[in-house]
């Protein structure tokens, strides 16, 4: 059934709330304005863990959550949205003026940190300016979508090269990949089978990717130059060369700092555990030779990079197990696409297969 709201065309926002007490959902039901801003209550949960269930049978928007609840808390229940639905708004709602807690919150993105008992204005407009952040996403999205078939299922083929590049410090593939890219777009828009709007699209979903790649290589601190449009933003010819300085940008970091940071190396790991890593290409990463990696890492953590990495994986995929992901899917969300591997490295790991796991068994 189609949804309408009072916000014009725009669907309507499907929220949940999240509290261990009953009375506090009824509050924050009773305080909100849904009908006016557009938004509609579609799930309520307990606990972190029963919030993420709901999260893989409803289309969820905005998460209204308390922090100090059983099972999975509210800083839980934050990281893992993080994690897998980066898009969706969280406010955070809580009886404790902890700065821990806010700590968290700021660290996984909540978008406000309100206290009980709840001020009901203050709810409403942050209810409201989250309504107003995911309609302006829906409408990038939908822009997004504008681009042709053609060019949709190229960008897709070319992401996980981009990345990998990227990752890697490959200047020269990455530059090639990006140069290709281009000048095919160019091309159409020459002949004609491509309007000069697709071309700002196509520059804005490449920005959106390298934003993402240096936030996840920690680079979110140094300016990127600023292109020819009057906003600032790049031209599409420009955007190989804009990649090009950003990765300049983080080779510099690695390059020329005084020793190894096996710490970063370890962060690198947890944020791109589900990618193809190896001791080669991490050690390429930091500029140091394998044999330097491997051991200096064994030194320091008392066990072996290839280990490190398939114990981050299989930490990552017992999670995901517990909180109701299917094994194939949590196999796949690790970097495993043969299942059957997948069931025995878990269960070396942890001395069961994944289908034996429970609560409390591991």
């Amino acid at each position: 059934m189609s949804e309408k709201s009072t916000i014009g065309e725009q669907r309507v926002i499907p929220a949940m709330i999240v509290d261990d007490e009953a009375a506090t959902r009824a509050i924050i039901r009773r305080f909100g304005e849904w009908d006016r801003l557009g938004i509609r209550i579609a799930a309520e949960a307990e606990d972190g863990g029963e919030a993420l269930k709901r999260m893989e049978s409803e289309a969820i928007r905005l998460v209204i959550t308390d922090m100090n609840m059983p099972g999975v808390d509210g800083v839980g229940l934050m990281k893992t949205l993080n994690e897998r639905y980066p898009q969706v708004k969280v406010v955070v709602v809580s009886g404790y003026d902890d700065f821990a807690y806010l700590k968290q919150a700021i660290r996984y993105r909540a978008n406000d940190y309100l206290l009980k008992p709840v001020d009901p204005a203050e709810l409403n407009r942050t209810l409201e300016k989250c309504r107003d952040d995911l309609i302006e996403l829906e409408q990038q999205q939908l822009a997004a979508t504008a681009l042709d078939d053609d060019t949709r299922r190229r960008l897709r083929e070319v992401e996980p090269l981009i990345r990998a590049h990227y990752g890697e410090l490959r200047m020269e593939d990455l530059h090639r990949v990006l140069e290709e890219l281009v000048r095919g777009h160019m091309e159409k828009l020459q002949s004609g089978a491509a309007d000069c709007a697709s071309e700002r699209r196509l520059s804005r979903e490449l920005m959106q990717r390298l934003h993402e790649l240096r936030q996840s290589f920690g680079q979110e601190e140094e300016p990127i130059r600023e292109g020819r449009h009057s906003d600032g933003e790049p031209t599409l010819p420009e955007i190989p060369l804009v990649y090009q300085e950003s990765l300049e940008q983080l080779i510099r970091r690695r390059k020329f700092r005084d020793r190894l940071d096996l710490n970063e190396v370890r962060a690198y790991v947890a944020e791109h555990f589900a990618e193809a890593l190896s001791l080669d290409g991490l050690a390429r990463c930091f500029f140091v030779s394998k044999e330097y990696l491997s051991r200096t890492f064994r030194q320091e953590f008392g066990q072996t990079l290839t280990d490190y990495i398939q114990q981050v994986r299989m930490e990552k995929a017992r999670a995901w197990i517990l909180e109701g992901v299917p094994i194939r899917r949590a196999s796949e969300m690790c970097g495993y696409e043969d299942v059957g591997y997948f069931y025995r490295v878990f269960k070396k790991q942890y001395g069961i297969a994944p289908g034996e796991l429970t609560k409390g068994s591991i």
